[in-house]
């Protein structure tokens, strides 16, 4: 009984242990086969089935299908890039079961926008789940073996449509906006403030609308505070923008404030709509107060000594880089031209055998003359023509110039005789036979245009030539809204933005609001317009002191110091660019004389007055050049400078997320595009990003 009782539970525990064995295995196997199901894409996008508009927000998901015997829970955050698309965080997941199938959908949901046109690639998410792969069973107990697998979705394409054609005062609003206006009283006495507030709300493209319509305001009143603030709606696509106007009464009187008007692009409707608020009414009783203080005195700091100017001064526009560029550029290359074709000319008068085939021709032609015409005349051609091409160069060629040479000699002395011997005629076989020895003449060897390179053409007198039209070529130089005082100036100023007045003026009355920063920046225009403007200089110089404006060595606006800054405040930019391409066009012309005197007139007193004058321009021409030169980059038509702090973004959009470096007022740059209120810029410095096109001042008027 004991070696039964201790056989049977010997085969008890060996039972057990090869179970246990089998059992490993086989979830080796069913981890092994889920693994391989698992990394096999299970997820996708659902898009709008209609092309989405420039800027509009639409809604996307994102489905995973898994098998709901299997899936036991989400294994982390949804891990996915919106980049180059604008998108709000994703919303909770939903889970739904299809009984028939077995198969569970896992939805994300979140709203997106495309902030460029064009065909949007989406690229891939990734999912973490908790999948059961198999079961472990013990004695007691059966037990679920989880694995965490990585979910991977198909990628995604999202059409996106341009915008038409946008009608004025469009500033890139895309979506179904409500625009309010209301007044926070109706009636005021003279000098109390009165709040003015425009209401923008909605669900749109936020992050790309560059600002509130602008408020024309009664002439009656004065601006004294503008207020603007972001309420968030908790999404990135909804929110309200609030700017308030608190404005001063001058006069009583009953005022009505105009309706703003705002225009939008509904992708709903697929067309712009207008917004429009309701013009209100404000009743202004009582007489000024005499505690009240205006604009003009409010704010004024240290720039109470500042007085408006009157009368007018205009600067000149800069002219085109471009377009002195080609100038220049066709200048030198008609230079070059011209030194080619008197190189040429020079190679042809040069040939050694261009006698011989003038002679050549000549033969021939005095034969002609003598079958139409028996003459002496015609007789002393055909023999100059004959001892030119033989190589005879005395003045009066004999016989013995063509001795020895058949049947030349036997004609020349045939026509000697008819030239000085008795009166007889000369015999008509001896024009055939002089046809005939003619015919039989080789021709001279032909011009051969490779001569141009030899020294004959070039060397000695020539290379001087030579060396100055090269040294042309380094002439050209590198490129690199509410009224208030000072808006009132703006107003004036964008009828004539040449105005160093008006924008003196401008500075003035923008120090005297207190915004120092500003006003430095316009003076500073003012100086670069016309550094001779006397009362520019002293208010530039006080007022960057005050707003610490990047420096010029920082890639900001010019200072005019020192010795340079004294020679450049002689004349304004505008004119030495002028005088730069009016003196190199003369340096190209005095060249251009000076070769063809080289090569077709070498008389020495008509070179030493040439190479005097080329000398004495060039020596002109080398100061408004350098000018030019060192300011290339404020004369660009597209020039700009930056009046405030900004973020260079990457995108043209408000990211919180993307901070980029940081400008300070007083940068100098260029604008190379725009997109909805935007400006691409790229700085002196090499920086470049995207900027509120409001932040981006133009140095000159657009031409």
């Amino acid at each position: 009984m004991s070696l039964f009782g201790l056989g049977r539970r010997s085969s008890r525990r060996f039972d057990h242990a090869s179970m246990r064995s089998l059992l490993s295995v086989l979830s080796v196997l069913v981890l092994l086969a889920g693994s391989s199901l698992a990394a096999a894409p299970q997820g996708r996008y659902v898009l709008p089935e209609r092309a989405a508009w420039q800027g509009e927000v639409v809604e996307i998901a994102l489905e995973w299908r898994v098998d709901r015997a299997g899936f036991r829970a989400l294994d982390g955050e949804l891990a996915w890039d919106a980049a180059p698309l604008l998108a709000d965080p994703w919303k909770p997941a939903t889970l739904r079961d299809d009984l028939t199938t077995g198969v569970s959908t896992i939805t994300y949901r979140r709203s997106m926008m495309a902030p460029t046109a064009g065909r949007q690639s989406i690229p891939p998410a990734a999912l973490g789940v908790l999948m059961k792969v198999g079961d472990v069973t013990n004695d007691d107990y059966t037990r679920a073996v989880l694995q965490s697998v990585t979910l991977r979705s198909e990628r995604g394409t999202l059409r996106v449509r341009p915008l038409p054609t946008a009608p004025p005062g469009f500033g890139g609003a895309v979506g179904r906006f409500v625009l309010e206006a209301r007044l926070d009283r109706a009636s005021v006495r003279v000098g109390e403030p009165v709040k003015w507030t425009l209401v923008l709300r909605g669900r749109g493209n936020w992050p790309m609308i560059a600002g509130m319509p602008a408020r024309p305001l009664p002439a009656s009143f004065v601006l004294r505070e503008r207020e603007s603030k972001n309420v968030g709606g908790g999404s990135l696509f909804e929110g309200e923008r609030v700017e308030t106007l608190t404005l001063l009464p001058q006069k009583p009187g009953r005022y009505t404030l105009p309706q703003t008007t705002l225009p939008v692009f509904d992708p709903a409707l697929g067309r712009y709509v207008t917004l429009r608020t309701r013009a209100a009414s404000v009743l202004v009783t009582g007489v000024a107060a005499t505690n009240g203080t205006s604009d003009e005195t409010a704010g004024t700091g240290d720039a109470t000594s500042l007085q408006l100017l009157e009368g007018v001064r205009v600067a000149a526009a800069p002219l085109p880089l471009s377009w002195s560029r080609r100038v220049l550029q066709a200048g030198i290359v008609g230079s070059l031209a011209l030194l080619a074709l008197l190189v040429l000319i020079q190679a042809w008068r040069s040939d050694p055998h261009r006698p011989a085939r003038v002679a050549h021709r000549r033969i021939r032609r005095a034969l002609d003359r003598l079958q139409r015409a028996t003459n002496k005349e015609n007789v002393r051609e055909w023999q100059d023509a004959v001892a030119a091409r033989f190589g005879v160069r005395t003045a009066a060629p004999t016989v013995s110039a063509v001795a020895g040479l058949a049947p030349w000699e036997l004609l020349w002395r045939e026509s000697d005789a008819y030239l000085y011997g008795p009166d007889a005629p000369l015999a008509k076989e001896w024009i055939s036979r002089a046809l005939q020895a003619s015919s039989t003449l080789e021709s001279p060897p032909r011009f051969d245009i490779r001569v141009m390179g030899t020294a004959r053409a070039w060397l000695p007198r020539r290379l001087a030539a030579t060396l100055f039209v090269v040294t042309t070529v380094t002439m050209l130089p590198s490129p690199l809204s509410a009224q208030s005082a000072s808006e009132t100036w703006t107003a004036r100023l964008e009828s004539a933005p040449l105005d160093v007045v008006l924008r003196y003026n401008l500075a003035v009355a923008l120090a005297a609001e207190g915004n120092v920063s500003a006003a430095a920046i316009q003076a500073a225009v003012v100086q670069l317009h016309d550094p001779s403007f006397k009362p520019s200089s002293s208010l530039t110089m006080r007022l960057r002191q005050q707003a610490g404006l990047v420096s010029e060595d920082e890639g900001g606006l010019p200072e005019f110091n020192g010795i340079t800054g004294r020679v450049v405040q002689l004349l304004p930019l505008t004119i030495w660019q002028r005088a730069a391409l009016a003196l190199q066009i003369a340096v190209l012309m005095l060249g251009s004389a000076l070769l063809v005197v080289l090569y077709l007139a070498p008389a020495r007193r008509r070179r030493v007055w040439l190479v005097s004058l080329l000398v004495v321009a060039t020596a002109l021409a080398a100061i408004p050049s350098a000018i030019v030169l060192r300011f290339a980059p404020l004369l660009e038509a597209n020039a700009i400078v930056i009046d405030e702090t900004v973020l260079l973004r990457r995108l043209p959009v408000e990211n919180l997320l993307d901070e980029g470096p940081r400008v300070l007022p007083g940068a100098v740059g260029r604008v190379e595009g725009h997109f909805l209120g935007w400006a691409r810029v790229r700085l002196v410095d090499g920086r470049e990003g995207w900027v509120r096109n409001t932040a981006a001042l133009p140095l000159w008027p657009p031409q």
